[in-house]
This record gives structure tokens, C-alpha cells and sequence, in this order.
């Protein structure tokens, strides 16, 4: 699961609200000698984002969707209670008066 969080956010407390949140979820398999329990990487820093990545394995894969939605409402809770922002994508334009039509008196 992609996850964003703002910049200036301390990753490890990402990382421990993610890790947190897949642990409890019944159907998040966290004890199995064959199997890897939740980890998140710490993918990149996008242009507006810190950009993680919370990896787990389910019970049934069936109801992947169903364990995602439920994972991302936690999400959503958990980071609005530690004041971490889901950051969109921005883009700043900058505009001289010189650049827009009409308004350079010399052309």
C-alpha cells in the first residue's frame, strides 16, 4: 500500500503507526515462522511527499481490498491524531507581467 505524509514528518513515527496499524488487523498475518511480519519502506522523497509503502501478507487474499480500505480508514485516524498531513501533489506557477498577453505595453 503507497502511503504519502508530509515533509517534515519524522519517518520512524510513520513507520511505527504503519507497522501498529497491520499488526492489528485480524486478518494481517504477524506471527509465522514462513512468513514476514508488516514492514514499510521508506520508498523516496517525491516533489511534495515523503513517500512509503506498507507491505504485509494477508489469510485470504480475497479480501484484499476489504483489509486495504480498512487499513487506510486507520491511516487516516491515526496520522490526524499525530498531526501528520496526506500531502497532495502541488504545482507553484509563477507569472512576470511581462509574460502574459496584453499586459507588456512595449509589444
Amino acid at each position: 500500500m503507497p502511503i504519502r505524509a508530509a515533509y517534515g514528518t519524522d519517518p520512524r513515527q510513520v513507520e511505527k503507526i504503519l507497522i501498529d496499524i497491520a499488526c492489528a488487523h485480524s486478518m494481517v498475518i504477524t506471527s509465522s515462522p514462513n512468513i514476514d511480519s508488516p514492514w514499510v519502506l521508506f520508498k523516496d522523497f517525491g516533489d511534495s511527499a515523503l513517500l512509503f509503502e506498507l507491505r504485509a501478507f494477508i489469510t485470504d487474499i480475497d479480501c484484499k481490498m476489504m483489509v486495504m480500505s480498512d487499513i487506510n480508514y486507520s491511516i487516516a485516524e491515526a496520522f490526524h491524531l499525530a498531526g501528520i498531513i496526506i500531502p497532495f501533489p502541488q504545482t507553484d506557477l509563477h507569472f512576470r507581467s511581462s509574460d502574459i498577453a496584453g499586459l507588456n505595453p512595449a509589444k
